[in-house]
């Protein structure tokens, strides 16, 4: 390496803005001041809910549906020339065991009440 190139490698950083270091307490309140006064004329309706708790969800997938979407995936990852199925079957497996676990062996009294 040439003195000309190790000059410019040492001075590389000349250009670039100092580095202070982490904030002060002080330094982040008086930005923080800062941006609500510039947000200030802007109004904020608080009585507005950001929170979509009234929305409705959608059902839960029944266990059919959840099957039909681990095939949809599988076949995916198939066609797109995965080799490595590892996170699919841990998928599978997680999916299978929440599955099985909503499911209730019938017994042969539940038919004649």
């Amino acid at each position: 390496m040439t003195t000309e190139e190790f000059e410019d490698f040492v001075a590389v950083d000349d250009t670039t803005a100092p580095c202070h270091g982490m904030p002060t307490d002080e330094e982040i309140c008086a930005s923080v001041k800062a941006s609500d006064a510039a947000n200030e004329g802007q109004s904020v309706d608080e009585n507005v809910d950001t929170d979509s708790k009234d929305e409705e969800l959608p059902p839960p997938p029944t266990a059919a549906q959840a099957t039909t979407a681990l095939k949809t995936l599988r076949h995916c990852m198939e066609i797109g020339n995965c080799t490595d199925f590892t996170a699919f079957y841990k998928l599978k497996n997680t999916v299978q065991s929440m599955v099985a676990g909503v499911r209730q062996q019938t017994k042969i009294n539940d038919y004649f009440q």
